[in-house]
């Protein structure tokens, strides 16, 4: 439940919108709070303007100062507070509009519009929604993605929940897992839920982190190839580090001279 305040006006209650009593329609204007005057731009030249009226000042009435409304001053309507009490449904969906009707400013004459408050929901520093589906994103090391992962989610509403990879399954980077019916409540149907998905970042080792005796090591476990020189006429070239420097096509299709140039 969201309380929001806000400021509307609303008919003066203590003159019934009339600003007074004694009212008189403004003899000048005739109640249209406006008249027209000319204006010489020119010799024999005449333009037409509106302004207010002099006489009312704009109120197309008139009424003896001792007569005005002691509450609203003669201005027919005066400002009030209120509270609105917004009821957010579960599931309920980003950009939508609570509607309350007549909860507008009104005036005399004029029936009161509606107010329409605007849900938008903040980002989470864990989940990403996806309509009724929630995003995680997990970090896991070269270790558990060979091995198998475990892991346990805070979920939003403060119950824990325990995952776990498969005996045996292997993990590839950005790979998404699935867990059934633990996403966000279906909006007007909170019995049914969408799902979690978990998108894994392996963190891989880093450069010069993996000495030749853990190579060698690893090669053994999990059956590394060797290129036997003796075996390929093609010499062996070092794979180097990507530049953007080192490009040789730019966009417009031309040549680009490398660094070495």
């Amino acid at each position: 439940m969201k309380n929001i305040k806000i400021k509307r006006t609303r008919n003066c209650e203590e003159c019934d919108g009339k600003g007074g009593k004694n009212v008189q329609t403004c003899p000048k204007c005739k109640g249209r709070k406006i008249v027209e005057k000319l204006v010489q731009v020119g010799p024999g030249m005449y333009t037409q303007s509106s302004q207010k009226c002099p006489e009312c000042k704009g109120q197309g009435q008139l009424m003896k100062e001792e007569d005005r409304c002691k509450v609203c001053k003669g201005d027919k309507i005066k400002e009030v507070e209120r509270t609105l009490e917004v009821a957010i449904e579960p599931g309920v969906p980003d950009q939508h509009d609570y509607i309350f009707t007549g909860e507008n400013d009104e005036m005399p004459g004029i029936i009161a519009g509606d107010v329409y408050v605007r849900i938008k929901i903040k980002k989470h520093k864990v989940f990403t929604r996806k309509g009724a589906d929630l995003v995680i994103l997990k970090k896991i090391s070269l270790l558990e993605a060979l091995t198998g992962v475990t892991m346990e989610v805070d979920h939003l509403d403060g119950k824990k929940h325990t995952g776990a990879t498969a005996p045996g399954e292997v993990l590839t980077n950005k790979e998404l897992k699935t867990i059934k019916k633990l996403g966000m409540p279906f909006y007007k149907d909170a019995m049914g839920h969408g799902n979690l998905y978990i998108e894994f970042f392996v963190d891989f080792p880093k450069k010069n982190q993996l000495t030749k005796d853990k190579t060698e090591k690893i090669k053994k476990i999990i059956g590394g190839m060797e290129v036997e020189k003796e075996k390929t006429k093609n010499k062996v070239k070092l794979l180097e580090d990507f530049h953007e420097a080192d490009l040789n096509t730019s966009p417009e299709g031309g040549q680009k001279r490398s660094r070495q140039e």
